[in-house]
């Protein structure tokens, strides 16, 4: 039977798209799985059992083992002229050998070679419970003898393949800092981590400003020594699982996706566009984003700044497995004086063009001590609030005038409440 001729047409035309069909769909499983795939801005997502929700659409993707790329350098961005920093150190500072801090020992195989870090530890252990009672210094150096000295966690059979900071912005936490630490260090040295812990420690203002500690943490740890990777790292955030090595990469890493509140037993993101709590950026990356604003004195905004600083310069945020990126959030009451930053909101909305004015060639702090302790490396610094507010746009008067406002307020209250206390 002959079909008639539109008809063999027809036919002949439903093959051929077919075939199209298929040819696109091979070649696009071809380039997935063989061609490096470029993805600017929002967030790359390494998910087993769980989803989540991504501009409105459902992503549900395969569990994938932890990402580990290979480090590409960029060319260095140095700071503008514009960088002001008023330094009143301790003789410590001028006397400290920094080679200490920035000495790779020379570990060498039977054959004479160096030996480098694999990038797969195999001592990790998995999923931790949180051993989050009160602990002090001396029962951490006891536990964790031998792996750890000058605040410096190093392999003692293999040279690492970055040197990484840990920065910890902090005030009045110390029960928390040690509860952290205890977790922290034998982590660390499984994952055969090459990293050093500095604790940046604000006295004064009265309204915290973690951001900016975040930059003073940066800047002083580069005087110290060279290191590859920044990792920020909240106070209250202890790790639950050791195969979420403590690394950076190609892209800006969120290491606290999954976070368990409490004695809740379910962990909880808190949403999608987050960049806080525990986050890596890459030395270079840090400086092509000019840090972290200085302007969030008060609880809230900093996190969202540097994400729009990220999005602002098409850098993606990598968020790895929610298996392995949980964190245990120590318990706390909110003191008095951290309340929320009434001007974050209008700060925040003027993010993208404050980048290049507000960040680490802005800051203004006096370091008052440099303490070199077993367990870390301790700045006491005081931030420049009033310096750092005039250097501010003029388009944000009223929210530097609502801060000002605040931190008066809250100084007033404080010192009524215990005249003798020093603020710290």
């Amino acid at each position: 039977m002959t079909l008639p001729c539109r008809g063999r047409l027809r036919w002949m035309f439903g093959v051929v798209c077919c075939v199209a069909i298929l040819f696109v769909m091979g070649l696009a499983v071809w380039i997935n799985q063989h061609m490096p795939v470029k993805r600017h801005g929002g967030i790359i997502f390494e998910i087993d059992e769980y989803s989540l929700e991504e501009k409105g659409k459902k992503v549900n993707i395969s569990d994938t083992k932890v990402m580990t790329s290979e480090r590409r350098h960029s060319q260095e961005t140095t700071l503008g002229n514009t960088y002001a920093i008023t330094l009143k150190a301790s003789e410590k500072l001028n006397n400290l050998n920094s080679s200490s801090l920035n000495l790779r020992e020379a570990t060498h195989d039977k054959n004479g070679t160096l030996k480098f870090c694999s990038l797969s530890p195999t001592d990790l252990v998995g999923n931790l419970a949180c051993k989050c009672n009160e602990t002090t210094p001396e029962e951490i150096l006891r536990d964790n003898a031998g792996l750890i000295k000058e605040g410096r966690v190093q392999p003692l059979d293999c040279i690492a393949m970055e040197k990484v900071a840990i920065v910890i912005p902090y005030r009045d936490r110390y029960k928390h800092l040690h509860q952290l630490l205890s977790m922290l260090i034998p982590i660390l040295s499984r994952q055969k981590v090459d990293a050093t812990i500095f604790v940046v420690e604000q006295v004064g203002p009265v309204l915290f400003n973690r951001g900016a500690l975040h930059n003073v943490g940066f800047l002083e740890a580069e005087k110290l020594g060279k290191f590859d990777c920044y990792i920020f790292h909240d106070v209250d955030l202890v790790p639950l699982n050791d195969q979420q090595v403590y690394s950076c990469g190609d892209n800006p890493i969120h290491f606290s996706v999954a976070i368990k509140y409490g004695l809740s037993q379910h962990f909880r993101i808190m949403y999608k566009a987050n960049f806080g709590g525990v986050v890596g950026l890459t030395r270079d990356q840090y400086l092509a984003l000019n840090g972290n604003s200085n302007l969030y004195f008060g609880w809230g905004g900093e996190d969202d700044d540097l994400a729009a600083r990220l999005n602002f310069h098409n850098m993606t945020k990598l968020r790895r497995s929610l298996s392995i990126t949980r964190y245990a959030m120590l318990g706390h009451q909110r003191q008095n004086i951290v309340n929320g930053n009434p001007a974050r909101n209008n700060i925040l909305k003027t993010a993208k063009q404050r980048m290049k004015i507000d960040g680490l060639n802005t800051i203004e702090y006096v370091l008052h001590n440099l303490n070199i302790h077993p367990l870390y490396v301790w700045f006491n610094v005081t931030l420049l609030m009033k310096e750092m507010f005039q250097s501010a746009p003029d388009f944000l008067q009223n929210e530097i005038a609502m801060m000002t406002q605040l931190e008066e307020k809250k100084a007033r209250a404080l010192l009524i409440k215990s005249p003798s206390r020093q603020i710290h």
